[in-house]
């Protein structure tokens, strides 16, 4: 009978729980997560399984007092913590990683949202096995799914996690029906990572393209919830910090980036990049969403009536 340890939180290992229940030839020996008071925990606590600390399987003997015995495979699910080659050598079978990305180009944090902001038209999720090296493993499942031009950072990620669910069924039910795993050993060379420390600058530079500060603003828009890395954001002044939510893509402009063009009730028009313009058709302040009073305050506390934005190069993932 094959045993598994979960590693993880939210849907993905509710998820790979939910199958491995399901088949009574398969022996769950614990779940690790950082959610010990959760749905997530509650669940597996209603199944009998011991719910644990996900930080206990950062020392491998912390990791073999709590387990007590060999374990067949372990299964990463949603899960960011970084586990120590010793801790993965322990299981007898392998450990598989269920990433929310293509590999191996978009290797490492808030991927999907890269992936809107670099203009991809299409994105996906992946199963690897787990080594050493980070998201480094072989490929043994992969599914794509097109990007929208309306995409905004949450829907991206809901669509990575379904296909993560559906990704880690089959790979469960393969396991447990005796079938061998083909795995493909990634090609390094096209191997880009992307930091949490890269992504985490909200401000917009007025010298991108309208189509490049579309894309950046729906990268990290979250609704309802708030976005994990970035929210982007204009100037502040003593009186307001703005959040930009949405924005839609204007018409020619010879003025320069940043400069403030129009007030109307969908919204403030701004300058952009090669001779563009982009309206910012919803976005929030300390008071809620702005109408068109609330833009034209805010844009009395901008004497120059041109927006400032970075100057710096953007990261766009690193080679390693």
């Amino acid at each position: 009978m094959p045993s598994f340890v979960v590693v993880g939180e939210g849907e993905v290992s509710h998820a790979v729980l939910e199958v491995l229940s399901r088949k009574a030839e398969a022996e769950i020996v614990a779940l690790f997560t950082s959610e010990t008071r959760s749905r997530l925990a509650n669940f597996a606590q209603g199944l009998g399984i011991p719910v644990l600390a996900v930080g206990l399987l950062s020392d491998p003997d912390a990791t073999v007092s709590v387990i007590r015995r060999n374990v067949d495979w372990l299964l990463s699910a949603n899960n960011i913590a970084i586990l120590p080659g010793r801790v993965l050598a322990m299981f007898r079978q392998g450990a598989l990683n269920f990433h929310p990305g293509l590999l191996p180009e978009y290797a490492g944090l808030h991927t999907h949202q890269w992936a809107i902001r670099n203009g991809e038209k299409e994105f996906g999720s992946t199963i690897h096995f787990m080594e050493a090296k980070v998201d480094a493993g072989a490929i043994v499942r992969q599914a794509r799914f097109p990007l929208l031009g309306s995409d905004t950072g949450i829907t991206v990620l809901k669509r990575c996690l379904k296909t993560g669910v559906q990704l880690f069924s089959e790979v469960v039910s393969d396991i447990l029906n005796g079938e061998p795993l083909v795995a493909v050993p990634q090609d390094l060379t096209r191997r880009r990572v992307y930091r949490h420390r890269d992504i985490l600058d909200g401000r917009i530079d007025w010298n991108w393209t309208s189509s490049a500060i579309d894309a950046f603003v729906r990268a990290s828009n979250y609704e309802p919830f708030r976005s994990p890395s970035y929210v982007a954001c204009l100037d502040t002044t003593m009186s307001w910090t703005i959040e930009v939510l949405r924005v839609e893509i204007g018409g020619s402009s010879d003025r320069m980036p940043g400069s403030i063009l129009d007030i109307t009730n969908e919204g403030l028009l701004v300058a952009s990049g090669n001779c563009g313009s982009v309206r910012i058709t919803r976005a929030r302040g300390k008071q809620g969403v702005l109408n068109a009073e609330g833009w034209r305050r805010y844009v009395a506390e901008i004497p120059t009536g041109v927006l400032r934005g970075r100057s710096e190069p953007v990261a766009t993932g690193a080679s390693a």
